[in-house]
């Protein structure tokens, strides 16, 4: 029997079997189709980061190689906001940890609340609980696939 007749013969049946091989990521086929695609920025499902902020050269940045970022720079504002969140924490200029989320979460002491959008690029957020406004860059896009109205977060010595 002729291979094109074969496979056109059953032609419904056979393109079932082809998406359900597709949709169920390629189990059937043995192929992986589900990488094919990238998945977005916040595909990881998490809610709740955390990052390692520390001082390079006396200024604020911070390390996330997963998301291709290097020495990324807090400044106008963001810097000042995470001076006062860390002024009694020894040794955080070496390093701490920052957990945030766009949702209140247990342990959660801080929140900065979405201004307005940057002139260029970026966006601005007030803490009321420090009475301070910074700008976070579009490195966010990162984290968060919009930016959030709210931002929650809590700074943690390393130890």
């Amino acid at each position: 029997m002729d291979f094109r007749k074969f496979l056109f013969k059953g032609g419904v049946l056979w393109m079932a079997a082809i998406v359900l091989a597709a949709g169920t990521g390629g189990f059937f086929l043995g192929l992986n189709w589900h990488r094919l695609v990238p998945p977005p920025p916040d595909a990881s499902g998490n809610s709740l980061f955390v990052i390692n902020p520390y001082k390079h050269n006396g200024t604020w940045v911070f390390d996330d190689p997963a998301r291709k970022l290097l020495r990324e720079p807090f400044v106008s504002g963001a810097d000042k906001i995470l001076d006062m969140l860390t002024k009694d924490m020894a040794g955080a200029a070496g390093g701490f940890r920052l957990m945030f989320s766009a949702s209140p979460f247990p342990g959660s002491t801080h929140k900065i609340v979405w201004r307005r959008k940057g002139q260029n690029s970026g966006d601005w957020y007030w803490c009321q609980q420090l009475n301070a406004e910074g700008w976070l860059c579009p490195a966010m896009g990162k984290f968060f696939a919009e930016p959030p109205k709210e931002i929650h977060f809590q700074a943690l010595p390393l130890s």
